[in-house]
């Protein structure tokens, strides 16, 4: 499994040593795992790997009060991560697309803005923007058959989106994920998904495209990025 932790725009989500022995008391840390205080994490006690987490143990996590409403995390490859603070411009970059998408689209596809998506028990990202089937997703968040397209806005954390995020959405079927390079105006588009990544990364300028994934709808690609 991937290392992220050394890559800009990932950070793992530290646990206090009254975290953990909440995780004790709760029957949440296998037999054989500890705390480890210099580096905030639970891990095993000989080979310090990492705890990994699932799905139904970062909600629980959080149902017992550790994990809190406010903090932005995300679970990739059973790691809790933090989600990098939003500068202005990649706030509005986001509300950009989220508009213009909702208009070219024209009701075809739900866009989801920063919520998760549930591609596997150890994987709950929060892409910036998921185009979706109409249905409702109250029982739980949309699976990858039922995603068309994942969008990441990229400032700091570029590298991550590119080759970590971008290889979880691949590994996952989605057909499409594109990724925003707000800094150089570029826009990343991955298609042809392996359990390796995307076969293919095609990067575009400010021009026009057409987006199989999306019904043939042309997007100028000038359209999602904020003006100079």
């Amino acid at each position: 499994m991937q290392d992220i932790k050394n890559l800009e725009g990932s950070q793992s989500r530290l646990f206090s040593a009254s975290e953990y022995y909440r995780m004790v008391e709760a029957d949440m840390v296998m037999q054989g795992e500890q705390w480890d205080g210099q580096r905030g994490r639970i891990v095993t006690a000989h080979a310090q790997r990492e705890h990994l987490w699932s799905v139904d143990a970062y909600y629980r996590l959080a149902a017992l009060g550790i994990l809190h409403p406010e903090e932005r995390l995300e679970l990739i490859n059973g790691q809790i991560l933090t989600m990098s603070p939003q500068g202005p411009l990649h706030a509005e970059t986001v509300e950009l697309i989220a508009a213009y998408l909702r208009v070219a689209l024209a009701g075809r596809f739900l866009i989801r803005n920063e919520k998760p998506v549930h591609l596997s028990d150890l994987d709950e990202p929060v892409p910036d923007l998921a185009v979706v089937e109409v249905l409702r997703y109250s029982a739980q968040h949309p699976v990858p058959d039922q995603i068309r397209l994942i969008i990441e806005v990229a400032d700091s954390s570029l590298d991550f989106d590119r080759k970590v995020k971008s290889k979880l959405y691949a590994r996952a079927g989605i057909q499409e994920c594109w990724v925003v390079n707000i800094r150089q105006r570029q826009l990343h588009v991955f298609t042809q998904p392996t359990d390796l990544g995307y076969q293919s990364e095609n990067v575009l300028t400010e021009n026009t495209m057409t987006l199989p994934c999306l019904g043939g709808v042309s997007v100028a690609v000038s359209e999602l990025l904020v003006p100079n």
